[in-house]
Formats: C-alpha cells, structure tokens, sequence
C-alpha cells in the first residue's frame, strides 16, 4: 500500500472515532451569547472541580450520543437559565467537558442530557482559568438534594 494511502486511512478511521475533524460531535464553537443581569444578581458560579466531582467525573461514563429533541429552545437569554446549584452529576460533566470545550475556546458550547434534565455547558474564562458554566432550560427547577441522612448504628 502506498504511503498516501496509509494516511488517507488513518485520517478516515480517525474522524470514525470522533477525532480528526474541526469540531466533536455536539460541539458548538463561538461566543456565548450575554446574559443580561438583574441589578443586585450575584454572578454565575463557577464549577470548581472539588475532590469528590473529581472522584465523581472518573466514576461517572460519558453518556451516549443523544439527539435533540424536538421543541427545546434556542440556547440564548430567552430560553436557559444559569444552573444554580448545580447538582454533582452536572458538576462531575463540566470536569469531563472541561478539556473538550476549552478544546475550541471560550464560548464553545455543548448541550446534552443530564440527571434528566437538558443542560448547556459553556466554556467561559473564570479569571484566569479555564472554566465551565451549566445552563438549564428556563423554568426547569434544579433537583431536589435530599438531606444527608446520620448513620444508623445497629447494636
């Protein structure tokens, strides 16, 4: 087989896999746009990759490839919402998104299913740092945290 040939196939099994092309799949590259904020508002949290979303981020498998459904809104003011609190499985996602996002720059975004609910993940700059910002459809609540329960000890 030709030299030329080799690399043509390397180059189509690469993109196969996912990688070799300009952009992952569901990546979307370019700014995100502004979210106006209300007087008084404190700013958009930043997911900070604790030890327990980092022990989360190895535990938890990315999930598989999903399709947009039908009716959810245009990720813009309009129609998401900050993620505020975010839940540790969103948390434990941004740390996996963190170098796929930054990947393209800030503004890149990726919209997937997590915990049950559609979540935007924005790479946006926190300071100096590379961060990631969660967004959910608006008017979708955050879910419920159920209290830690004491351990019961049985005599």
């Amino acid at each position: 087989m030709s030299g030329l040939a080799v690399l043509l196939l390397l180059v189509m099994l690469a993109r196969s896999q996912g990688g070799g092309g300009p952009i992952g799949p569901g990546v979307t590259p370019g700014p995100a746009p502004t979210f106006p904020k209300a007087p008084g508002a404190t700013p958009t949290p930043a997911i900070v990759p604790t030890p327990a979303i980092k022990s989360a981020a190895k535990q938890t498998p990315p999930p598989w490839p999903q399709a947009m459904p039908r009716g959810l809104p245009a990720f813009g003011p309009g129609g998401w919402e900050p993620d505020t609190p975010p839940p540790i499985q969103v948390q434990a996602r941004a740390v996996q998104l963190l170098p796929t996002l930054w990947k393209f720059g800030a503004g890149t975004r990726k919209t997937e299913q997590t915990a049950g609910r559609w979540i935007t993940y924005v790479a946006s700059p926190m300071g100096k740092k590379k961060g990631v910002v969660a967004f959910r459809v608006r008017g979708t609540d955050a879910p419920a945290v159920e209290p830690t329960k004491a351990p019961i000890n049985i005599v």
